[in-house]
């Protein structure tokens, strides 16, 4: 089984995850994208996080019917800091898959890429997927593809500020996610 890893806080997750994960899976011909929602990022914010078990919740809805997904709860269940050197090695523990399993990075973060914990690590034991998100880095230090994925611009940060102002996020994640979130009243309104 060919296996990618998508990591990430999915603060909420939203149409772009979605897109991204469909052309790995579609480009590259990957068997299952294990999604690892982050307990809490070294690099970001933490006030901005809400509980964990709605991100896994909104993740279930986001990627309902699609086989080829796969949620992981193995940060969240960890203490402390997410490292996704960590990760990787207790994906290597816990699953089954030939060669190296995929990392899926975006773009946005290559520049920052050399700050990540144990990153020769990383690199050694993983095939390094660079997605678009912004367009830009088409340069990288390390081995990697350069996945040509249909750019989504939208973020988490402007899903949270939408739904501090009280406006429709409809076109920005899956109709089920939206509604769990009014449901359960996330990120303001």
């Amino acid at each position: 089984m060919k296996l990618a890893l998508f990591g990430g806080s999915f603060n909420p997750v939203h149409n772009g995850h979605v897109a991204l994960a469909s052309a790995v899976m579609e480009i590259l011909s990957y068997d299952k994208i294990l999604l690892i929602p982050a307990l809490m990022s070294p690099l970001k914010r933490r006030e901005d996080y809400i509980e964990p078990y709605h991100r896994m919740e909104m993740l279930k809805l986001a990627f309902s019917g699609k086989d080829w997904a796969e949620i992981s709860p193995c940060e969240i269940h960890r203490t402390g800091p997410s490292y996704t050197v960590d990760t990787i090695n207790e994906i290597y523990r816990s699953h089954e898959f030939e060669g190296k399993p995929g990392l899926i990075v975006g773009d946005d973060w290559v520049d920052g890429f050399v700050r990540w914990r144990r990153v020769d690590e990383i690199v050694a034991n993983v095939d390094l997927i660079v997605a678009r998100r912004e367009g830009g880095a088409q340069e990288f230090p390390y081995p990697c593809t350069f996945l040509q994925n249909p750019i989504v611009t939208v973020s988490s940060t402007e899903i949270r500020q939408l739904r501090k102002e009280g406006k429709s996020v409809s076109e920005h994640v899956p109709s089920a996610v939206e509604s769990y979130m009014v449901e359960h009243n996330l990120y303001g309104y």
